[in-house]
């Protein structure tokens, strides 16, 4: 079976006819060897078969000879011998010797043109497949050479078309390197301007931050100079206005003060926005009550309120002690409150506070001029007046300020406003409960006996100075004054003072050196005397300055 489906995929590539006539003489070669085969199988039958009838033809023959003939009467002994005759036996072994020879012979002539038959056809079969073998080794030469010839022909293709390639691969690095060195030098001149571009935008930068660090060092001088000489006038007013109670100069008086108390507003608001803008200033906790702050907020603004004809209404919800900074929650409240009654001629301003899973909601609401889109955008930008404000004072700074502090106590404002309809703002900020209870405070003075108090002054401004100590004789309390450090110390090493007043911003030395010369020294009572600092300056808040020791 193996060969003969090999010879039939041979009939795809070689002759069907050849083919045919080689499986024909195998099959008759497979016919006749099983016809040898069935012959001697019969062979071997009638071995078998002779085998099995020798046993039964001796036992035959020995029964045969046990059976001999009796002489007949008593001289038999001299009476003839009756001849032999053949036994059974004898004849039924020759009959089968004859048969078996016979089926021999015919069994050998049998096998004997059957094994002719077959050496016949294995010749013809022989040289029938060795017909077929010179023909496949013919076709194998003939397939090998038209293959060589197809794979010299694709090599000499396949060279062709490398060498094509490798050409244009060849032209195409040319042209890339040539678009490559061409972008490289782009890429490099760019690189150059951007380059000079960002030395000049980190130069602009520069430039900018010194200009901005200019105005910040401006405005606190500024600032600083224009409070020194504004205290100078507030405290000669106050002098004053104890000295002459009568007449025109009482009212001319109230007049120095109110604008006098103006203008330190004015500067306080320029310095805590700057402060706040620069992130100078940290909220200062303390336990404090909620219904407090609007007790006050109410306080302050009912009197203003009333004068200018408005209703102020007040509701407070859940009062709680909470952990906030009072005085700038206080500061948001006002300046809201400030605003609503500045923007509004008729109506009323209202103001709710409520305390709410550890949320405080501040919302003042007026019917006033109210606000459009574009102005709300612009209402919290530092130094913006808009158009309703264009006849108040100030400088634009309340709700920058008030955004700042927002920010800094972690919080959020929002403002709703329509055009002639009135504003809402609602500020939200997260403070926890207080653990402890608010101690109770008095608000009884404290008297002391002046009799045993000296205190000493140091300041560069000598009007300032004389302003000083004009105010401590008009309380009882003598006040020596100096105007630089060599001094302040010969007059401690010569007399031991209670309290030494310093300014922070001095020519020759600062409140800080001066403070630690003082501390570090060993002339009279210098290690541990108080010092209290006055300064115009905005540069430092209350916490830092107790921080360094005053």
């Amino acid at each position: 079976m193996a060969m003969d489906s090999m010879l039939c995929r041979f009939k795809a590539t070689y002759p069907a006819e050849r083919i045919d006539s080689v499986r024909s003489l195998l099959e008759d070669k497979e016919r006749q060897m099983f016809q040898i085969v069935r012959l001697m199988d019969e062979q071997q039958s009638i071995n078998k078969k002779i085998a099995n009838q020798i046993p039964v033809i001796v036992q035959k023959s020995v029964q045969e000879q046990s059976k001999k003939p009796k002489r007949k009467g008593f001289l038999g002994i001299f009476g003839k011998k009756e001849g032999t005759k053949p036994t059974t036996t004898t004849t039924t072994l020759r009959s089968s010797n004859r048969n078996m020879v016979n089926e021999q012979k015919a069994q050998s002539r049998r096998l004997s043109q059957q094994a002719d038959s077959l050496a016949a056809r294995n010749a013809e079969l022989n040289r029938q497949l060795q017909g077929l073998i010179c023909q496949i080794e013919k076709k194998v030469q003939s397939d090998l050479q038209n293959r060589e010839s197809e794979i010299t022909a694709m090599r000499k293709k396949s060279f062709m078309q490398i060498g094509g390639l490798m050409g244009f691969v060849l032209l195409l690095l040319v042209i890339s390197y040539i678009i490559i060195h061409r972008d490289a030098k782009n890429i490099k001149r760019y690189k150059r301007k951007t380059t000079d571009l960002i030395e000049q935008l980190e130069q602009s930068v520069q430039q900018n931050e010194v200009l901005i660090t200019s105005r910040k060092k401006a405005v606190h001088t500024i600032t600083h100079e224009l409070r020194t000489p504004l205290t100078a006038i507030t405290g000669y007013t106050e002098l004053l206005r104890k000295e002459c109670n009568s007449g025109n100069n009482g009212q001319y008086i109230r007049n120095i003060l109110q604008s006098s108390d103006r203008m330190r507003d004015m500067l306080n608001t320029l310095l805590d926005f700057f402060r706040l803008d620069n992130g100078k200033e940290q909220p200062r906790l303390s336990p404090c009550r909620i219904s407090a702050i609007t007790h006050t907020l109410e306080t302050e603004f009912i009197p203003v309120a009333v004068n200018k004809g408005l209703s102020l209404s007040v509701k407070t919800g859940h009062d709680a002690i909470v952990l906030t900074d009072k005085e700038r929650i206080i500061q948001i409240g006002n300046n809201l409150l400030s605003n609503a009654v500045k923007f509004t001629e008729e109506g009323g301003v209202s103001l709710i506070t409520e305390y709410d899973n550890g949320v405080l909601t501040l919302v003042v609401e007026d019917t006033g001029t109210g606000m459009t889109e574009e102005e709300q955008k612009q209402a919290f930008g530092a130094f913006e007046r808009l158009s309703n404000a264009a006849a108040k004072e100030g400088f634009g700074l309340g709700l920058a300020i008030m955004r700042n502090i927002v920010s800094m106590l972690g919080g959020t404002i929002r403002l709703d406003s329509k055009k002639g309809k009135g504003s809402r703002f609602t500020v939200e900020i997260s403070m926890q409960e207080a653990e402890e209870q608010l101690g109770y405070t008095s608000n009884t003075p404290v008297y002391h006996n002046n009799k045993f108090h000296d205190v000493v002054a140091i300041d560069n401004d000598e009007v300032l100075l004389l302003m000083l100590k004009e105010m401590y004789s008009q309380e009882g309390i003598h006040c020596d004054t100096c105007t630089d450090a060599a001094e302040l110390m010969e007059m401690i090493r010569q007399k031991e003072y209670s309290l030494l007043l310093t300014d922070l911003n001095m020519p020759g030395i600062n409140g800080f050196e001066l403070l630690e010369l003082l501390r570090s020294s060993n002339v009279g009572n210098s290690p541990t005397i108080p010092v209290v600092v006055a300064t115009a300056s905005g540069s430092c808040n209350k916490g830092e300055l107790l921080a360094k020791g005053f």
